[in-house]
């Protein structure tokens, strides 16, 4: 037993997320109008773009859902909210011909029968900050009995990816505390680097077939990439999505300029209305919430088919830059450089004074 704890610390695995790394340019036979973003989000769920808004109560709505499914990606509607109004909003998104997903917690199993039987919908998501659980794992079981696809998360480490494969999930989340506005690493101490953790969950789904979701940390077109790079079939987007048009909310004017509030599920003010189940702290009074994130005012950004649009087409010049003609090309093919502090600040423009 001697020296255990300092090995703890001399033993540690190194974990990188985006900022660490660039992708290496490779030799390009193809032209941008042959490149697919096509990509299989869960088992045999195929979508045109990589792209999932993500379940946020300032992010996805009905509205949301339906400007995404337009576009070619998928949306999450959250679970903050009544049973009967995220029926509602699940309605609403299926009725413009558009595929979605909606998200429960492990615990909500009548829940998830009544909104099946209401709706119809094939594909559910099981979120919870920490998936890798026995109760995880009994709840897929069981849900997996009523929906046809089940979406599963988060997690952020290979050992918990076998349990959630074998209880039937068919795909897997991948983060905790990479999120703008999540606080987890920082109030609890827990986390892996995001590139780190999706590559790592990847690695061990990749020997079932099943398609892993990177969720959490994705600011720029080249985060996204860098996350298909290593393994994820598709990304979920808050932060990007944040202030857009088609999030909830109104625009708030200060000093001429323009807001959306933008929260994370696990700031004081979500988890009061109801996301308190997603931290496992739904047995607690609101006095003693223990809150995850934090709630703010992101700049409004203009309609979110102009982000959602951008951002595929600086995928589809990540893939040109890679010599690839679809993501699975471009994750076998693309290499990586780790960089240096230095490299980074090489990286963002400089030495002008920007209008």
């Amino acid at each position: 037993m001697k020296n255990n704890f300092l090995n703890k610390i001399n033993n540690a695995d190194k974990a990188y997320t985006f900022d660490d790394v660039l992708l290496k340019p490779l030799f390009s036979h193809i032209d941008r109008e042959s490149i697919s973003t096509e990509t299989e989000i869960a088992k045999g769920k195929k979508f045109k773009t990589p792209f999932i808004s993500s379940p946020m109560d300032t992010v996805t709505n009905s509205q949301m859902a339906i400007t995404m499914g337009k576009l070619g990606g998928l949306s999450i509607i959250h679970r903050n909210m009544s049973l009967e109004s995220q029926i509602e909003e699940v309605r609403k998104v299926l009725g413009a011909g558009c595929e979605v997903a909606a998200a429960i917690g492990p615990q909500d199993i009548e829940w998830a029968k009544k909104l099946h039987s209401e709706t119809g919908i094939e594909l559910i998501v099981i979120d919870n900050a920490h998936a890798h659980t026995e109760a995880m794992i009994e709840a897929i079981k069981t849900i997996k009995r009523i929906f046809k696809s089940v979406i599963v998360g988060n997690i952020a480490t290979k050992e918990a990816v076998q349990g959630l494969i074998d209880a039937g999930a068919d795909a897997i989340k991948v983060g905790i505390g990479a999120g703008s506005i999540c606080t987890t690493r920082i109030t609890t101490g827990v986390g892996v680097p995001q590139l780190s953790a999706i590559a790592e969950v990847a690695d061990e789904a990749s020997k079932y077939n099943i398609p892993v979701i990177a969720d959490g940390g994705i600011r720029t077109g080249a985060d996204v990439a860098k996350a298909l790079a290593v393994g994820a079939s598709s990304v979920v987007l808050g932060n990007v999505l944040a202030g857009t048009s088609d999030t909830p909310g109104e625009i708030i004017t200060i000093n001429n300029k323009k807001y959306k509030n933008y929260r994370g599920m696990g700031s004081l003010e979500a988890m009061k209305i109801g996301s308190k189940s997603r931290y496992n702290q739904a047995y607690l009074n609101v006095d003693e919430l223990v809150p995850e994130g934090v709630e703010g005012l992101t700049s409004y950004k203009g309609k979110t088919e102009d982000i959602v649009t951008q951002l595929a087409s600086y995928l589809k010049s990540t893939l040109f830059y890679c010599g690839a003609k679809t993501i699975k090309e471009f994750q076998q093919k693309s290499e990586f450089v780790l960089m240096t502090n230095a490299g980074l600040i090489e990286s963002h423009p400089h030495d002008i004074l920007q209008k």
